[in-house]
């Protein structure tokens, strides 16, 4: 005899092992496959500022002061923006002069975090300048490649003047005259001890 139950429980959704909600199956599937032509960059033409930026760029250049005192820092600020290779693009390097201490740039970027192709990259740098007088903060040097022009494009920053003012110089506020006095009393307080003593 067959035994009667409900008859919901003989439905093949109860009989699967996952109680129907879903199976394992591996499925192969395929994207159509691109053709990408990739080309060294031109030498023709490549310039001296170049250092392996690409991109459609646009630069910036902002300092903090026009005019300080000798050893006071200015804060130079260089700004890349657009689309390019923001990962990898080093960092210009302003030349020394004799009269200014220019120090390593700071990095900042801000944009796509993860593919670093589109955003701003800032370059700050500290320049102190070590002597008084009228005196010029050489141009950043920063060139890059355009591919949708395919040409280099020199986007350097202007030279900036900077008036540097003299440091105050110290004055000992005690006078001559006191300083003398409190040179002698040492001595009549040792003579007086001496003849205490005696």
């Amino acid at each position: 005899s067959t035994r009667s139950g409900n008859p919901s429980f003989n439905d093949p959704f109860f009989r699967d092992p996952f109680f129907g909600f879903g199976r394992e199956e591996s499925v192969s599937v395929a994207s159509e496959k691109l053709a990408i032509e990739v080309r060294s960059l031109p030498m023709q033409g490549r310039l001296a500022s170049f250092r392996g930026a690409i991109g459609t760029l646009s630069t910036k250049s902002e300092a903090d002061a026009s005019r300080v005192t000798v050893g006071d820092p200015v804060h130079l600020t260089f700004t890349v923006s657009g689309k390019g290779n923001f990962g990898v693009m080093p960092a210009p390097e302003i030349p020394s002069p004799e009269n200014l201490k220019v120090g390593p740039p700071a990095f900042s970027f801000e944009g796509d975090e993860n593919l670093k192709s589109e955003g701003s990259q800032r370059f700050e740098y500290v320049i102190t300048p070590l002597r008084p007088g009228k005196m010029e903060i050489p141009a950043i040097p920063f060139a890059y490649f355009d591919p949708s022009t395919e040409s280099y494009v020199e986007a350097s920053g202007k030279p900036r003047t900077l008036r540097v003012d003299p440091g105050e110089t110290w004055v000992d506020p005690t006078p001559v005259a006191s300083v003398a006095s409190a040179q002698e009393k040492p001595a009549e307080l040792i003579h007086n001890l001496f003849q205490t003593d005696s």
